[in-house]
């Protein structure tokens, strides 16, 4: 209901998360499209703070302007399907999150999404963990056409509901991995043993 924007007990004034207005959804505004993605493939910036964590620490990634050469753009990264947005490579595998990999978990942007516009701010150093570690999120990478408003920043979610959000999220990940195809042999098929 909260992905969904849907009105219920869960969610009394159907307008909390926001998530499948239109940032998350490729098709019907409640998943059930064969071909949901889960992303509206456009752009935003939603203030991810820099990842000073990355060897070399680069400038800030100015995002689409690099591509565009607008002003207007900067900042802004394409919105990621959420499609096996917690599917791993193997057993131990580190997954991170948003276009610099700032976010580690799919708790901690999620808790992001709902609160960062009501925390203090960290030191334009700070990581993930110190950020959590000290209650607060560091200013944007890029701090130009931050996206706001009632879809990001000030959710006013409860740490009950992030987590219901989280526990939806890992549920659009794929069970069943595909094995490769074998190799054609040829003398299988001219044996009849291959159709």
């Amino acid at each position: 209901d909260l992905f969904y924007n849907v009105t219920s007990a869960l969610n009394p004034d159907g307008n909390r998360a926001n998530c499948a207005l239109f940032c998350h959804r490729s098709g019907n505004r409640d998943g059930t499209s064969m071909d949901e993605r889960y992303t509206g493939d456009t752009y935003f910036n939603i203030g991810v703070p820099r990842n000073v964590e990355i060897p070399g620490n680069p400038e800030p990634n100015i995002g689409l302007a690099a591509t565009t050469g607008d002003d207007g753009h900067k900042g802004d990264h394409k919105v990621p399907t959420l499609r096996n947005v917690d599917k791993r490579r193997g057993k131990g595998f580190k997954k991170a999150y948003a276009h610099n990999g700032w976010f580690k978990s799919l708790e901690s942007i999620v808790h992001f999404y709902n609160t960062r516009d009501i925390k203090p701010a960290c030191d334009p150093g700070a990581t993930e963990k110190d950020a959590l570690a000290q209650d607060c999120w560091p200013a944007p990478e890029v701090d130009e056409n931050v996206f706001g408003g009632p879809f990001i920043g000030n959710l006013g979610l409860t740490a009950e509901e992030e987590a219901a959000l989280v526990a939806y999220l890992k549920t659009l990940t794929d069970i069943p991995t595909p094995k490769a195809p074998e190799p054609f042999d040829l003398s299988k098929f001219e044996t009849g043993q291959l159709r």
